[in-house]
C-alpha cells in the first residue's frame, strides 16, 4: 500500500507539471485604432516596427507610432498553435485531451472481464491514465461425503467456490502517432488489487458440521499494457489492448 501511495503522489506531480507545461501562448498586439492582433511575432525592430504572423499564416507589420502595446497572452481555447495543429492533426491522442474508454475482454482464470479506463495527456505524447477493472468467476461444483454421528450414515454434499476481483492500474502511457486517428500506445505503472472468496453450498448436509467460508485478499503490484485506438471521429473511437488487466479485450474510446 505505501508503494502504491508513493506512485500515485509522483504521477500526481507529473499531472500537474505537464499540464503546467502544455499550455500554449501567443503574441498579442494592441493598436491605438482599437484593433488587437493574435500570433506570432517574427521580426522586432526595436522603437521601429513588428512583424506578426496570425494563425491563418499572414503577415502583418506596424510601426510603433501605431501600436498601444504588445503582450504575450494565453491562448483562450485552444491549447495548439497554428503550426502544432499543421504538424500532428486533431484526430488522435493529444496534450490535454482527456480520454473515456468502456472495454471487456478475456481476462485471468478464463473470465470475461469489464473495465474503464481514464487518461488525460500531459504531452502530445505522453499521458497518466488509470484502469479499473472487475471480474468474476467460480470453480466447481465439487462433491463429498461426511458421516453424521447421530443418523450413523454418511451424507453426501456439494459446492463451489465463488470468487470476485477488482483491480486499479496508474500508469503513465506513450502515444506514438499523437494527433492521428490511428493512436498507438504503451503504458506501465502500479496497481491495486482487492479480491474476495466464498463457499456456496449447494446441498448441504444435515449434520450441520459445515459453515459457510469466506476470504479476502489485496496487494500492489506492477503491471503494462499494450493497445491502440483508431478514431472514427474526433471524438469517437475503437479500442483493442492486450495486458494488465486483460489478455485481449476490445471497446469503445471517448475523447474530450
Amino acid at each position: 500500500m505505501k508503494l502504491f501511495l508513493q506512485t500515485i503522489i509522483i504521477l500526481a506531480v507529473l499531472i500537474s507539471t505537464g499540464v503546467t507545461y502544455s499550455q500554449q501562448y501567443e503574441d498579442v498586439v494592441y493598436l491605438k485604432d482599437g484593433s488587437i492582433i493574435h500570433g506570432t511575432i517574427i521580426e522586432q525592430v526595436p522603437n521601429v516596427s513588428v512583424k506578426i504572423k496570425t494563425k491563418d499564416g499572414n503577415v502583418f507589420a506596424y510601426k510603433y507610432e501605431d501600436i498601444q502595446k504588445f503582450t504575450k497572452e494565453e491562448v483562450k481555447g485552444s491549447l495548439y498553435s497554428y503550426e502544432e495543429n499543421t504538424k500532428y492533426g486533431n484526430d488522435g491522442f493529444r496534450s490535454g485531451k482527456f480520454l473515456l474508454g468502456l472495454k471487456a475482454g478475456y481476462g485471468d482464470w478464463g473470465s470475461l472481464t469489464y473495465g474503464i479506463n481514464f487518461e488525460i495527456g500531459v504531452s502530445n505524447n505522453y499521458g497518466i491514465a488509470l484502469d479499473v477493472a472487475y471480474t468474476s468467476w467460480e470453480e466447481g461444483p465439487y462433491t463429498g461425503s461426511v458421516y453424521n454421528s447421530h443418523t450413523n450414515e454418511y451424507e453426501d454434499y456439494s459446492y463451489r467456490y465463488d470468487y470476485n476481483l477488482i483491480g486499479g492500474l496508474l500508469s503513465m502511457s506513450y502515444h506514438f502517432s499523437p494527433g492521428k486517428k490511428l493512436d498507438l500506445y504503451a503504458k506501465a505503472g502500479a496497481g491495486y488489487f482487492y479480491i474476495d472468496a466464498s463457499t456456496k453450498w449447494l446441498q448441504q448436509p444435515n449434520s450441520g458440521y459445515f459453515s459457510t467460508i469466506g476470504a479476502e485478499a489485496s496487494g500492489v503490484g506492477y503491471g503494462g499494457q499494450a493497445g491502440m485506438n483508431y478514431f472514427l471521429t474526433k471524438n469517437i473511437g475503437l479500442s483493442l489492448s492486450a495486458g494488465w488487466p486483460f489478455y485481449a479485450s476490445g471497446g469503445v474510446t471517448f475523447k474530450f
